[in-house]
C-alpha cells in the first residue's frame, strides 16, 4: 500500500488537546490518495478533522476527550458535562451534521461544484459517500455500554465510534483494518467512488477557499464540464507551505513554475 496520508497543516498547534496528535499520527498510516484536514475552517466552527479520499468520500471526524462519569444528560442537540448538572456541549454528532451541512451550502453557491453536487441517489446532496467519525480515546467499550451516552448512536446507523479499545487495537493492528472501518462509516456505499480529481479539487476548494487561484472565466461557468477543469488551485504541497507561513516577512525560493506566486496570491 503506497504511501502515507497527506495531513494538512504538518504540525498542528501546541494548543491540540493532547489526544490530537495520536489521532493524526494513526490517520497518517492511511494511503497517499487521503488527505487529513486538522481543525479546517467551515464558518463559523472548526471540525476536528475532514477525511477525503477517491475511495471514501468525505468523512467528519470528531474528537471528544470526556470520560463516562463526566457525562450528565444526552440530549438529541446537547451533551451534559461535569458534576452535577454540568455545562452543556453540542451534541458530537449533531455537530458533525451541521458541519456536512455547512460544506454542501458553501458548494451549492459556488459555480465550481456542479460536479460534487445533486446525486438523486445521495441523502447528503453529493455525488459520493459522507459519514461521520466519532472518537472517544478516554472512553471503553463497557463504559459506553452501561452509560446513557450510548443512545447517542441509537437513531443514527451511519454514525460510529471509535474507543480506547479500537484505537489501540487499530495503533497495533494493520492499515487494512483501519481501512474497513473507515469505509464502513460512509453512507450510501458505492456511490460515484472513486472520485476524480476534479471532483477532489472542487471539495478541496469549497473547504479551503483560500487555494483557489485561477478562477474559470464566465464561458467557462457556462459550461460544467469545462469550469470544473479550469479551476486552478494549489496542490497539497503547495497548500501545506501556505499553511507554514506565519506573519512577517518570509523567503520563498524556487525554479522557476514551481509556484512562488501563486503561494503569494493564496496568502
Amino acid at each position: 500500500m503506497r504511501g502515507l496520508a497527506v495531513i494538512i497543516p504538518e504540525n498542528i498547534p501546541s494548543t491540540a488537546p493532547r489526544g490530537a496528535p495520536r489521532i493524526l499520527s494513526l490517520l497518517q498510516r492511511l494511503p497517499d490518495d487521503y488527505l487529513v484536514y486538522y481543525e479546517p475552517l467551515i464558518n463559523p466552527h472548526r471540525p476536528d478533522c475532514i477525511i477525503i479520499s477517491p475511495y471514501l468520500g468525505l468523512l467528519i471526524v470528531t474528537i471528544r476527550h470526556w470520560y463516562p462519569r463526566q457525562i450528565r444528560e444526552v440530549s438529541e442537540t446537547e451533551v451534559r458535562i461535569g458534576e452535577e448538572n454540568g455545562y452543556p456541549e453540542e451534541n458530537p454528532i449533531h455537530r458533525a451534521d451541521r458541519y456536512l451541512e455547512e460544506i454542501l451550502r458553501k458548494a451549492k453557491r459556488s459555480p465550481l461544484c456542479s460536479e460534487i453536487l445533486e446525486a438523486k441517489t445521495n441523502i447528503s446532496g453529493f455525488r459520493f459517500p459522507t459519514g461521520n467519525l466519532l472518537v472517544l480515546p478516554n472512553c471503553t467499550d463497557k463504559g459506553i455500554a452501561d452509560h446513557p451516552f450510548k443512545t447517542l448512536f441509537e437513531n443514527h446507523p451511519a454514525h460510529e465510534v471509535m474507543t480506547r479499545e479500537t484505537m489501540i487495537q487499530l495503533e497495533h493492528g494493520g492499515v487494512v483494518d483501519l481501512l474497513i472501518l473507515l469505509k464502513s462509516l460512509v453512507h450510501p456505499h458505492g456511490v460515484n467512488i472513486p472520485l476524480s480529481c476534479e471532483q477532489i479539487h472542487s471539495l478541496r476548494a469549497v473547504i479551503h477557499d483560500e487555494i483557489v487561484v485561477g478562477l474559470p472565466t464566465s464561458m467557462e461557468i457556462a459550461d460544467s464540464v469545462r469550469t470544473v477543469a479550469s479551476l486552478k488551485i494549489l496542490d497539497c504541497d503547495q497548500e501545506r507551505i501556505l499553511h507554514r507561513i506565519t506573519s512577517g516577512h518570509h523567503l520563498i525560493c524556487g525554479p522557476a513554475g514551481s509556484g512562488k506566486t501563486s503561494l503569494l496570491i493564496a496568502r
